[in-house]
């Protein structure tokens, strides 16, 4: 699997995939796909309770989409509206903790 941010700001990520690699990403998420990519549409992992809070609180949607390559195709993911998409070296050894400031 390899990707490309394209038309920054506001990017768009395009993801190169081949046959059997899957992809998770929040629905509506999705802008274009080229091939034979198959749609899972699912509730997010957890429990239910973990759910709704991460729906409420966290501004995520309550649905998930996998995206399963059957062949060599490409898709097409957008970041949120009042967001983006950059590139971020995470090391194992470092702890990142992120949230969202809404002031």
């Amino acid at each position: 699997m390899q990707y490309q941010i394209l038309k920054e700001p506001m990017a768009i990520l395009d993801i190169q995939m081949r046959s059997s690699e899957k992809i998770t990403a929040e629905s509506g998420a999705m802008v274009y796909m080229k091939g034979d990519i198959e749609i899972q549409t699912r509730t997010r992992e957890g429990g239910f309770l973990k759910k709704i809070k991460v729906t409420a609180l966290g501004g995520e949607s309550f649905f998930v989409n996998d995206y399963i390559a059957h062949g060599d195709c490409s898709i097409g993911l957008a970041g949120p509206p009042l967001g983006d998409i950059v590139r971020l070296d995470v090391d194992p050894a470092v702890v990142l903790s992120c949230s969202q400031d809404r002031t």
